[in-house]
């Protein structure tokens, strides 16, 4: 049956090429209206998938789409007119793809194309973004490229099958911005006419391993001296190659930033004169080109960022740094503004190691919008909905009247999947209306590409927006509608696992994903660098010990106590709004006890679990043993503690005993975990190795055993932030 649009008539097929499609019985899709839009006809080959994939006793399906200008841009109103008749209103082309995806979503859920009822929504946060750290060469890398993960994805950046999947799952999940992080990045992306030999030709690696403690602040020499061809590419395919990408990111309704940071110049450094020096003129003017023709290249990139951050430590002040960024990166935008006076190019000033009055005082003649960054929970997504650690800002944020993206940093979990609707719907409500347009979600020394630690090699290179498809569901759809509960949830898990209990999967789900935010709040480490809670382990050290968790700080504005400060409280038991660490033990079992509870019951309700599902429900098993071993662990640093302070022999007795508990933990859980993921070098980390670390859990019991009253003063944690 024929696609009618507008005045035109034509076949389904010519509208969504290539989809094939052996329906149980067939739905044709009548489109008529504004439907020429790219954004439309990938709502419409949704559909069409889930048409043909329910029972239903209609021939056809029929949408009217309508853009509203009433309505706010990418909201949408459908309109259930009965027979398989829907009209569906749009304030953009985007409202009328969320407006399709939204009913196609409904078609799958509900199975039966009567039960769609009218609905509508409209977008709570203006931008919901992922942050990625793009790896684009071992000549340009990402911030930090010494884990795997980086080295495994250097290809994957230049693989347009991969962009195309990664923004299609990007607009099904409502994000409608993409935020790629790399410190210098021109080099792979332009061609200079004053600086030619910057421009970079071929994608390399490298077969130099960095040390695992080492944090390189610009590309070593022995990294140059081991390169390895990885692509064969010109500039000029680069360039053709990423403009591609960004037009693609456009048709999905997602608008497209480069973030940088500052003098890091990899890929640049020694040629021509180019330099980190604050003086050098040779440098901003080498900036301001690559900064203009990558604005002048890619019509369709939407903004850029920046940060006054590391590698500025030669500025006399802030102020000086701040002039020196306008100077690099602000006059070229200008400079572009000028020659497309209808362009419009976002700015994302990163608040960090600098001031929010510098920052405003340089950039006061900003052609354009202009918003700042801040690590909302510092590199710790997984903790408390409400950190304080924005108050001051937002104060500043609310005298200056400018609005920030918040840096959802996940430095906590890659590998096991975390799944907590409730969480982060009340971290997303949290952020202050007046103040907040958007959020990036991501980590900064972890890759979210391709998977490739995954120990089946049939699934290795799987996508990571595939695997933890149901956390990075949760943060796009609650940034866009914060409303959906958990039927909607439940739905969802139901449409992917339909031989599971949805309720009681949720709610296994959810309880193995708060062991994380309490650990976090109890043992918190404000950098990357500081806690790999997947391995106990930090970049300095392979195996964080009872000392460092009985040194440890507590989450600033968190209810948690520390180990010492409950020791001072010994004799005053039960003080108000506080949780001690007996009682952070208590809740990490109790949680990892509702998720097995969970767990067998679901693999027991059916005999027939897909391949997903079972690997789904084993990250759960490992998260919960996880929550078990850190549990024990930080009973054992506490008795401990306690033996130091009192001499009483029971209390050290008691602490052998919760390690010896601790080590029967972590040996499930590295059973379990190892039993899906293979040893991998996390940027800024250690080897995750879960085997491996066994012996420090096991050495940890001795010198325990040995420890006496009389040892000394413990030192203070080395890991505490400078």
């Amino acid at each position: 049956m024929p696609t009618t649009i507008g005045k035109f008539s034509v076949s389904f097929a010519a509208l969504v090429a290539s989809l094939t499609i052996t329906p149980a019985k067939a739905t044709e899709i009548n489109a008529s209206g504004d439907c020429l839009s790219p954004q439309v006809n990938f709502a419409l080959g949704e559909l069409k998938q889930a048409a043909t994939s329910v029972e239903s006793d209609y021939t056809s399906l029929n949408v009217r789409f309508v853009e509203d200008s009433g309505l706010q841009a990418e909201a949408y109103r459908i309109e259930a007119n009965g027979a398989g008749h829907f009209t569906l209103y749009g304030g953009d082309p985007a409202g009328l793809m969320y407006g399709g995806l939204a009913l196609a979503e409904s078609i799958q859920f509900k199975q039966n194309i009567d039960r769609i009822r009218s609905q509508s929504a409209s977008p709570y946060l203006e931008f919901r973004a992922l942050k990625i750290n793009f790896p684009l060469d071992a000549r340009t890398p990402s911030y930090d490229d010494t884990g795997d993960s980086a080295k495994w994805n250097i290809e994957t950046m230049w693989d347009f099958d991969f962009w195309t999947a990664q923004l299609d799952a990007m607009a099904r999940f409502r994000y409608n911005a993409i935020t790629l992080w790399n410190p210098h990045p021109f080099p792979s992306l332009v061609k200079l006419e004053d600086y030619p030999k910057v421009a970079l030709n071929d994608v390399c690696g490298t077969t130099y391993r960095y040390p695992l403690d080492y944090h390189p602040r610009y590309v070593a020499q022995e990294v140059l001296d081991n390169l390895v061809i990885l692509k064969e590419i010109t500039i000029e395919e680069k360039i053709a190659f990423w403009r591609k990408v960004m037009a693609y990111a456009k048709d999905r309704g997602i608008q497209f930033f480069i973030i940088t940071w500052n003098v890091h110049l990899d890929g640049a450094y020694g040629k021509y004169g180019i330099d980190a020096s604050p003086d050098n003129a040779i440098t901003i003017d080498y900036l301001r080109s690559s900064v203009r023709e990558t604005l002048l290249a890619y019509p369709d990139l939407a903004g850029i960022g920046v940060t006054a951050g590391e590698k500025m430590k030669q500025f006399p002040n802030n102020e000086a740094k701040e002039a020196w960024l306008w100077d690099a990166y602000g006059v070229p935008v200008q400079d572009v503004v000028k020659l497309q006076p209808d362009r419009q190019v976002r700015f994302i000033h990163r608040d960090w190691q600098t001031g929010l009055k510098p920052v405003l005082d340089a950039f006061t003649d900003y052609p354009g919008p202009f918003d700042t960054s801040f690590k909302y929970a510092k590199a710790r997504i997984h903790s408390m909905p409400n950190p304080i650690f924005a108050d001051p800002l937002i104060e500043d944020m609310r005298q200056n009247r400018i609005k920030a993206w918040w840096n959802l940093r996940n430095d906590d979990l890659y590998c096991l999947r975390w799944g907590d609707p409730s969480y982060a719907r009340s971290m997303i409500k949290n952020m202050p209306p007046e103040q907040t347009i958007g959020f990036h979600m991501g980590s900064d020394g972890y890759v979210w590409a391709r998977n490739f630690a995954l120990l089946d090699e049939a699934q290795r290179g799987q996508m990571e927006i595939d695997r933890h498809w149901y956390n990075f569901m949760i943060w796009g759809r609650l940034g866009y509608d914060p409303s959906l509960d958990r039927r909607f949830f439940e739905a969802a898990l139901h449409d992917r696992f339909p031989e599971a209990d949805p309720s009681l999967l949720y709610d296994t789900w959810t309880h193995s994903s708060k062991i994380m935010p309490q650990i976090n709040r109890f043992f918190f480490k404000r950098g990357d660098w500081m806690f790999s809670p997947e391995g106990c382990h930090f970049a300095k050290e392979p195996f964080l010990t009872v000392e460092d968790f009985i040194n440890g700080e507590p989450m600033s504005g968190a209810p948690e106590i520390s180990i010492p400060e409950f020791l001072a409280q010994a004799d005053h038991p039960g003080a108000e709004n506080s949780r001690n660490p007996l009682e952070v033990a208590q809740n990490l079992d109790a949680f990892a006890d509702q998720a097995l509870d969970g767990v067998e019951r679901l693999r027991r309700q059916s005999m027939d679990i897909s391949s997903e599902l079972s690997s789904v429900l084993t990250d759960i098993e490992a998260m919960s043993w996880m929550g078990r071993y850190y549990a024990d662990k930080i009973r054992g640093a506490t008795h401990l503690a306690w033996f130091r302070k009192t001499g009483n022999p029971q209390r050290q007795a008691a602490a052998i005993g919760d390690l010896e508990n601790a080590a029967r933990d972590w040996r499930v859980y590295a059973r379990l975990a190892s039993s899906q993921y293979r040893p991998q070098v996390l940027a800024r980390g250690q080897v995750l190795d879960w085997q491996a670390t066994t012996e420090y859990v096991d050495k940890e019991i001795d010198y325990v055993r040995q420890v006496s009253r009389s040892a000394p003063p413990v030192p203070k944690s080395t890991i505490t932030p400078p």
